[in-house]
């Protein structure tokens, strides 16, 4: 049995639970408005998630990692462009002792200065790592061409921004964006939804304050980017804008990019990799947000076969508007109903779907619900969507040694 209810706390702070029986855990996502496009500097929100990992609630780095550990503990802290994010996991016996372990990498982290270098040389580690990773380079690039400023940014941030940020700077941001009005908890698991509120706001009884949320300024810039890189693979990335999440479109949109690009059987890599042995890779993928949504295409192939790829891959995106068959309606919802399925024998992928649902609807959508949504939606639905689907102006990416041949008239379907 599962249902999913809701609270907001006196201080601001949202509170989403899916109650599970029959799990033995619980899996918890809080969420504050302290991202990559909410500071002045994009590198300072990635820094700042590896710093707040540096020791907690009065303990050293090594003393709260052991304690989370002795309680069986798993937490990840990552950073996106709106959010930075501590999700745990944990025994749902374990959740009193738990909670304000993790509660403090957000309220009381110690932010030692000693630390500051190697955080800093973690954070351009990672940035340093894309150069081996292209296809991921790609993206990234990809999202840059996109999106607006600062939305454009990347969760790895800049490198002269971590390398220049201060102690003094990150205090700042923390005091200034670790605030609970606009912060999302979600939880799922095995729970009395009363109790944990109960529970959860005891913690953060201390915690206080609001932010502004941030706006995107200028304009994207789209179109098509190259980046020379000498090698015997191109990678290539393109991006149209979606349906919002809140759009009556949403699901539409999702069941016909799955049957374009979701699957080995989807026309993607039917047309452009099993027919014409074009590319090793190629998928398509719906990116369903509160504000920014969009489809993604990704395709690796090598520097001879890039120009066709590119061009199959745009031919086939277009043809998509002509609508999908019954056989294709059927084997998509089939098995984006077996995903959502899936997904719900996991208690961190609830607590993370619960996050989503509050952050773009401002509700919970329980796997039932979702699952009817799905039946609900007819082919006709989908064909008649994208009859009237226009993919605007588009922006694409590749990576290889050589440009390709990509204009923005091919990448303009308004």
């Amino acid at each position: 049995m599962q249902h999913i209810e809701h609270t907001c706390l006196d201080n601001g702070l949202i509170i989403g639970g899916e109650q599970r029986t029959g799990v033995q855990t619980i899996a918890l996502h809080l969420a504050v408005p302290a991202g990559i496009a909410t500071n002045d500097n994009d590198g300072e929100s990635a820094v700042l998630a590896e710093l707040i990992q540096r020791g907690a609630f009065g303990l050293s780095a090594l003393e709260h990692q052991h304690a989370l550990e002795r309680l069986g503990v798993r937490k990840h802290v990552s950073c996106g462009k709106e959010f930075l994010f501590v999700s745990a996991v944990m025994l749902a016996s374990k959740f009193d002792e738990a909670f304000p372990l993790i509660y403090s990498i957000i309220n009381s982290p110690r932010l030692p200065e000693a630390d500051l270098g190697a955080c800093k040389s973690l954070c351009l580690q990672s940035l340093d790592a894309l150069k081996d990773d292209p296809a991921s380079l790609a993206s990234i690039e990809l999202n840059k061409r996109h999106y607006a400023p600062p939305f454009n940014r990347t969760g790895y941030g800049e490198r002269a921004s971590i390398e220049g940020a201060t102690i003094q700077r990150l205090k700042e941001v923390k005091a200034e964006r670790f605030l609970p009005n606009g912060s999302i908890l979600a939880l799922a698991g095995n729970f009395h939804f009363d109790d944990i509120t109960k529970k959860v706001s005891h913690a953060v009884s201390d915690w206080v304050g609001q932010v502004e949320p941030v706006a995107a300024h200028g304009s994207p810039e789209r179109g098509y980017g190259f980046i020379q890189q000498q090698s015997s693979q191109v990678h290539i990335a393109i991006a149209a804008d979606a349906p919002n999440i809140t759009d009556e479109n949403t699901l539409h949109e999702a069941i016909a990019m799955t049957a374009f690009g979701g699957a080995s059987s989807g026309r993607l890599f039917t047309q452009v990799r099993q027919e014409r042995s074009l590319c090793y890779s190629v998928a398509a993928r719906y990116a369903p947000s509160k504000d920014r949504s969009l489809i993604k295409i990704h395709a690796g192939t090598t520097p001879e076969r890039a120009q066709e790829t590119i061009d199959v891959c745009l031919e086939e995106l277009y043809k998509l508007k002509e609508g999908i068959t019954q056989d294709e309606f059927n084997r998509t919802t089939l098995r984006m109903k077996s995903r959502l399925i899936m997904s719900g024998e996991s208690t961190s992928a609830r607590a993370n779907a619960v996050w989503s649902d509050f952050h773009a609807l401002g509700r919970g959508r329980t796997l039932q619900e979702r699952l009817e949504q799905i039946d609900a939606v007819k082919l006709g639905d989908v064909n008649d969507w994208l009859r009237n689907r226009s993919f605007g102006q588009m922006s694409a990416v590749s990576i290889g040694p050589e440009q390709n041949n990509l204009d923005d008239t091919l990448l303009n379907d308004a």
